[in-house]
């Protein structure tokens, strides 16, 4: 590319400076440099696209192993998730028929116990098992505490 256009401006510096040799070497030397230049260019141009195309690429790589990394993630919290709640679920459905059924028969110490399996559950603190224990913290000021 770079003889082709030093030939054009070999022509054009001829016609352009009427002296012999000196037109035509001032022509293709012009036109071999804005020719460089412009090849220069270019070629710089594809450089960076080239980097450009290159970082986008590794860009969509590490978005997609982000995205496979949150699928895994999501699926590994969802599954402990349902069975956490599951135990959870069954815990109160049968602590909280318990509690229904206590309160149907008068027993409040069913009612205590069944209440303390859902403290237990959620990992608290259970500090009396029956009426006569509360009563008796009650009666010694322990009460106060909690």
């Amino acid at each position: 590319m770079n003889f082709a256009s030093m030939s054009y401006g070999m022509v054009a510096g001829q016609s352009l400076i009427p002296i012999p040799i000196i037109g035509a070497a001032i022509g293709g030397l012009v036109a071999s440099a804005l020719t460089s230049d412009l090849i220069q260019n270019f070629m710089q141009q594809l450089k960076r696209k080239d980097l450009e195309h290159q970082e986008r690429l590794r860009i969509i790589r590490e978005c997609e192993l982000a995205t496979e990394q949150e699928r895994n993630f999501r699926a590994e919290l969802e599954y402990y998730l349902a069975n956490y709640f599951r135990e959870c679920r069954e815990c109160f459905d049968e602590a909280l028929s318990g509690m229904n059924l206590a309160l149907q028969n008068n027993n409040a110490d069913s009612f205590i116990q069944n209440a303390n399996k859902i403290t237990r559950k959620l990992g608290g603190n259970v500090y009396f098992e029956t009426v006569d224990e509360f009563v008796d913290a009650w009666d010694n000021g322990v009460v106060d505490r909690f």
